[in-house]
């Protein structure tokens, strides 16, 4: 991520705002999770029991930390509650 680049963007929701970009590695993103596999994922707990599947993926606007938005019971979706749980936990 060395020598970042400030460019203006055409797609910028305010006028002047810029972004800055850097190159990553593809070599380094081959530990990475893709968020099409991740959703719809089940998890389980120590003892090999379903806890829930991922239902959402959410990154922190801050600190940029990610969230997992898990369903839990219910049956076939219905009565299903949400739980957010730190990605870094899964």
């Amino acid at each position: 991520m060395s020598n970042p680049l400030s460019i203006q963007t055409e797609a910028a929701p305010f006028a002047g705002q810029s972004m800055i970009l850097s190159a990553i590695s593809p070599t380094h993103l081959l530990s990475g999770y893709r968020t099409s596999k991740v959703v719809g994922a089940t998890v389980v707990n120590e003892m090999d029991a379903t806890i829930g599947t991922v239902d959402d993926l959410i990154v922190s606007p801050t600190d940029k930390s990610a969230f997992a938005i898990l369903s839990v019971g219910g049956f076939l979706g219905i009565g299903a509650k949400y739980v957010v749980v730190p990605f870094s936990s899964l």
